[in-house]
């Protein structure tokens, strides 16, 4: 028996090399979402650069209208809402005093939706293009396809998050909201079904019709 578990984008490339799938596209699952800063109407205590900024509040929405979970990840300001803001080390007048303020009270949500509401990476495998070269492997191509939620998914998120936001008195900026459809999370190239219909489908145990005995136990199979 053989185990493959390359992760899903090189267990994917692999399986297609090994059945010869010239010129294929196939979908690779990802989630998405958007980056959404949060105004605090109370200060928040910012001791840049000596503070952990990793996501230390988690938040899981669904309900009415969300057929999926949505994931909430919250965190400080951190380097990069500083940089975005330009907030100078020292005074800097009356508007960088205004922009520490202003850092010293925002929040940042990384929300993530399900990958039935996000966009998808095609990858698909193309021959060598330099000429008489037998021994080169096929390359690997991956395009990005972007997608914005279902706009009632949108909606209703939206309608969530504020009244979670406003009971701690904060308020969600959604104007300076930012698109954040593809990740380093990523799967189901090769979707684990009871009935395979496909050659590039896996049965329960993650095996593919054209393969025997090679099972494939990483993210491509979810």
């Amino acid at each position: 028996k053989v185990f493959l578990a390359a992760g899903a984008v090189n267990s994917t490339r692999i399986v297609l090399n090994s059945l010869g799938r010239i010129d294929e596209k196939i979908s690779l699952k990802s989630r998405g979402g958007f980056v959404l800063p949060i105004l605090s109407l109370r200060p928040i205590k910012n001791d840049w650069p000596n503070v952990n900024t990793m996501p230390g509040i988690f938040i899981e929405l669904k309900g009415s209208f969300l057929k999926h979970w949505v994931h909430v990840q919250l965190s400080t300001t951190n380097e990069m809402v500083i940089q975005k803001l330009k907030v100078p080390n020292k005074e800097g007048g009356w508007l960088g005093k205004l922009k520490r303020i202003i850092s010293n009270h925002l929040m940042i949500a990384l929300v993530n939706f399900h990958s039935d509401h996000s966009g998808e990476y095609k990858l698909w495998i193309s021959k060598p293009k330099a000429q008489n070269q037998d021994n080169e492997q096929p390359t690997l191509n991956t395009k990005h396809i972007k997608k914005m939620p279902q706009l009632i998914t949108l909606i209703i998120t939206c309608l969530r998050l504020t009244k979670v936001f406003w009971t701690i008195s904060s308020i969600p900026l959604f104007p300076f909201a930012r698109l954040n459809s593809g990740s380093y999370h990523v799967g189901c190239s090769l979707p684990m079904k009871e009935n395979p219909s496909n050659p590039l489908e896996t049965d329960t145990c993650g095996r593919i019709s054209d393969i025997k005995n090679m099972h494939v136990v990483d993210t491509s199979v979810f």
